[in-house]
């Protein structure tokens, strides 16, 4: 619990109480499993197999492996569901997974060299899927989110309250001052009033590379290759948060809006070997650098309140109050964390392919910056470092050949938690849970020149997050206070179909 308090404590430091930088670096810095379906299929293992376009995104030495070149693409299917406190939503998108061509150039020039081929692959792979709708409920919580904006704004002008937060809720009369030094204030609602509380939150958007790589076969025993990615990230939300009090105030409800929209651009380089002792096995291992992202933030907010009555005590001569949108928008540079991923596989005659992944990623290592200067967001990077932790990411797969055409493949894929609190999150969370069990399943069809794959994917995740907390010792709180914590499950279905050619 006290490291629950501790990370509350951090995120209410930070400049508003939704929007969040921190989330942001951890959602643009974890890859989730894109691709083929045939490496869908096979929980994204395919580190040591390579012979998949999949691998410019994992192990590019996987590239090296080609014998012929082919190009494929990958139309997806997505279905989402959330459930919070008893409320489901479900939502469907549709995306492209992958789409991409090798160039195989086998090496015959120099009898006595063991250089077998160069291949040169151009790939697109989706890397992260942020649609979903989230709506959540209190009901008759006994704290408010005016006592937090009320504990807040203690022992500052009201001129230079926060727009976005506090300043806000003054506007809108939910604060009025009270004593003569015009630095205290108290909330519109009664001691011990019952509220309703509720929030919706509804996340478009996605994550995707445009890899470009190289591939090298020594010998048919050791592969090399290396790959340039140029990555885009789109996010944006819509949230609403409601209160309704009960009737022994003037207040009626109050609704907070916001609008968060996030497009960036960034490039990374990877690298990776795999090398076969015997014909029978293949180990592999990859290294990522981080990725470096231009970011643009546009957030906008604004906020209303209605009562029942006026109160011309405190100025308070009209029903509704309504803030101008507040906006703000600027440029951030964000540095993901490295990657190093470790393989094995092996090759059971013509018939099966047992397949395993180990990833290592230090989540903490993300930083803002703005200009290349990540001293000027030294709170949210400081914050980064005490929220995060490495991970430990599994992933296996299996495939069965049943004759020449038809393949069955298996999967299973293991996210660790990239928090240092195990079973909570971020306060509004909506970064999409912690640890990700995921299971994955397909059919491959084999035609020769033409090929189809087929692959669903079960994910699961679940967390635990409040609308908000005030310690006791912040900001002058008599005790500590917290809306009720509400449990979340996020369920997501993948349905993907690859289809291939292969050149020559």
């Amino acid at each position: 619990m006290k490291k629950l308090l501790f990370i509350l404590v951090l995120l209410f430091s930070s400049q508003f109480l939704f929007a969040q930088f921190e989330e942001d670096a951890l959602r643009a810095s974890r890859i989730f499993n894109g691709g083929t379906a045939r490496s869908a299929a096979m929980g994204g293992a395919f580190g040591a197999l390579g012979g998949d376009l999949s691998s410019a995104i994992g192990n590019p030495a996987g590239i090296g492996v080609f014998r012929k070149s082919e190009l494929n693409f990958t139309p997806m299917l997505s279905f989402t569901n959330t459930k919070s406190a008893g409320y489901g939503v479900e939502r469907t998108a549709f995306q492209l997974a992958n789409l991409g061509v090798v160039m195989s150039f086998p090496y015959n020039n120099d009898e006595y060299s063991n250089w077998k081929s160069f291949n040169f692959a151009v790939n697109f792979a989706n890397t992260g899927n942020y649609n979903r709708t989230l709506d959540q409920a209190v009901s008759n919580s006994v704290s408010s989110l005016l006592d937090v904006y009320r504990d807040y704004s203690q022992g500052i002008v009201s001129d230079n309250l926060d727009p976005f937060t506090t300043g806000s809720a003054y506007d809108t009369y939910l604060l009025n001052p009270v004593g003569t030094e015009g630095t205290e204030y108290e909330n519109v609602l009664q001691t011990g009033e019952l509220v309703n509380q509720f929030k919706y939150i509804k996340e478009r958007g996605s994550s995707g590379e445009f890899a470009m790589s190289f591939g090298a076969n020594y010998n048919d025993k050791l592969y090399v290759g290396a790959t340039m990615g140029l990555t885009e990230f789109e996010y944006k939300m819509r949230a609403s948060y409601s209160e309704y009090a009960s009737e022994t105030s003037d207040l009626d409800h109050f609704n907070k809006y916001e609008n968060q929209e996030i497009i960036g651009f960034g490039f990374n380089m990877k690298f990776g070997v795999i090398y076969r002792p015997i014909p029978q096995i293949r180990l592999g291992a990859a290294i990522h650098t981080p990725s470096w992202y231009t970011l643009n933030y546009d957030y906008r907010t604004e906020m209303e309140s209605y009562f029942f009555k006026t109160d011309q005590e405190v100025g308070r001569d009209k029903l509704q109050y309504t803030t101008p949108v507040y906006n703000d928008n600027r440029d951030v540079n964000l540095r993901t964390p490295w990657r190093a991923i470790l393989s094995a596989a092996t090759v059971i005659g013509n018939w099966g392919i047992l397949s395993f992944d180990y990833e290592y990623v230090d989540y903490s290592s993300a930083k803002f910056g703005e200009s290349s200067d990540y001293a000027s967001f030294h709170e949210q990077n400081s914050n980064i470092d005490a929220l995060y932790s490495s991970a430990h990411n599994f992933r296996a797969g299996a495939e069965v050949r049943l004759g020449n055409i038809v393949s069955l493949r298996a999967g299973y894929s293991f996210e660790g938690t990239p928090y240092k609190t195990d079973g909570w999150s971020f306060v509004n969370s909506i970064s999409g849970g912690e640890k990700i069990n995921s299971l994955s399943g397909g059919i491959g069809l084999n035609f020769g020149m033409f090929y189809c794959d087929a692959a669903l994917t079960h994910s699961s995740s679940k967390d635990t997050t409040v609308f908000y907390y005030v310690p006791a010792t912040d900001y002058g709180a008599d005790n500590s206070y917290s809306s009720a914590p509400i449990k979340n499950k996020y369920i997501n279905n993948q349905v993907r179909v690859t289809f291939g050619m292969r050149l020559f």
